[in-house]
Order: structure tokens, then C-alpha cells, then sequence
């Protein structure tokens, strides 16, 4: 396949704050992964309005950065969708009980193009409405190549204004939670 007709596959661009740690490299390494339709990209010197831009000239229509904090097992992320607006989504994420893919492993390895997404009963309508909105093109992508690893993010709780949840493999490791999060309410920056 030509290199422009995969460019148009991609439906989320993933990347991180300027220097990056080498933590944060692995956890967006590890969101690419997991997330179908993704490509991850290194920020290098790009300002917000660049990557926007290098984002509507590729024709990818959602946008993540992920940033760090000093604790190892906190980043935070920043979610733009610009189909629904051109303002920015900020969520406060807590990322934890990691299992990177082990080099050499293909038991480990994360190779994903099927997610599909578990909420809560009590969880509002509106977050959950935002939540489909930013994953929507993610679901249930298949391709012409065949994994052995479909991902499900599931949301177990809202409580206090906090989701929480896992992002699980299910084929093959039965229920194997490839890292676990807890996420504040979205807001949306002018």
C-alpha cells in the first residue's frame, strides 16, 4: 500500500509535550498500540498550531497530547476533536498498573484494530456522548490483517466527577488489563 493511501487510514494522531520523558515515550507508544487508526508522531519542535495544521492537511480529524507530570504513573491528556469544535478537551488522566509489551514476547505484544467500549449505568448522558464522539471512528475498524488481540476500554465507575476504568486485551490473555485509569470530567478550553 502507497504511504499517502495509509496516511488516510489514520483517524487519531498521538503525540506527546516537548521533551518528552522516556516514560511518557512508552505510554504513548503503548496508547498507539492500543488504540486502532492511530499513528504517533514525535513533537520535536512543533508548536500546537503546527501539529493543528500538519493534522488538517493529513486529514486526521482527532488530536492527543499527552503530557507528563513528576510522578512517574501521572500524565495528563489534551483532546482535540475538530469535527465537533476547534477548541481543545482538557482530561485529567491517571495512568497506572502498566503491562508493557516485553521485547521478544508475542504473548505481550499489543497489535490491535478492534476496541470496543464498556460504560457504566450511571454514568451521564452528556460525558457519555462526548466520550462516543472522540472514539467513534476507533470502534470496530477491522482491516484486510488479521491480530490476535481485541481491546476493550471499560469503564467500571463514575463517582465524585471521576471515571474509572481498564483498558483490557481479550484475546488471547482472557481479561489481561493493559494499563488502568482514572479520568476527570472533560472540560472544553476557548
Amino acid at each position: 500500500m502507497a504511504k499517502k493511501e495509509r496516511e488516510d487510514l489514520f483517524a487519531l494522531l498521538i503525540t506527546t509535550s516537548h521533551n518528552p520523558s522516556h516514560f511518557l515515550r512508552r505510554v504513548s507508544k503503548l496508547l498507539s498500540f492500543s488504540l486502532p487508526l492511530s499513528k504517533r508522531m514525535n513533537r520535536g519542535s512543533l508548536s500546537l498550531k503546527e501539529i493543528k495544521n500538519l493534522c488538517w492537511n493529513m486529514g486526521i480529524n482527532k488530536l492527543l497530547i499527552v503530557q507528563g507530570s513528576k510522578k512517574i504513573d501521572s500524565i495528563s491528556l489534551s483532546c482535540y476533536d475538530f469535527i465537533q469544535s476547534p477548541n481543545q478537551f482538557d482530561v485529567n488522566a491517571k495512568l497506572e498498573n502498566f503491562n508493557f509489551p516485553r521485547k521478544g514476547e508475542k504473548e505481550t505484544r499489543v497489535d490491535c484494530n478492534y476496541i470496543s467500549v464498556e460504560y457504566p449505568l450511571d454514568i451521564p448522558i452528556s460525558l457519555k456522548e462526548h466520550i462516543q464522539n472522540f472514539v467513534n471512528p476507533l470502534l470496530g475498524q477491522t482491516t484486510s490483517k488479521q491480530t490476535n488481540s481485541t481491546l476493550k476500554i471499560k469503564f467500571s465507575d463514575y463517582s465524585n466527577g471521576n471515571l474509572h476504568g481498564e483498558v483490557v486485551r481479550t484475546v488471547p490473555n482472557n481479561g489481561t488489563p493493559l494499563y488502568s485509569f482514572v479520568i476527570n470530567i472533560m472540560q472544553e478550553v476557548e
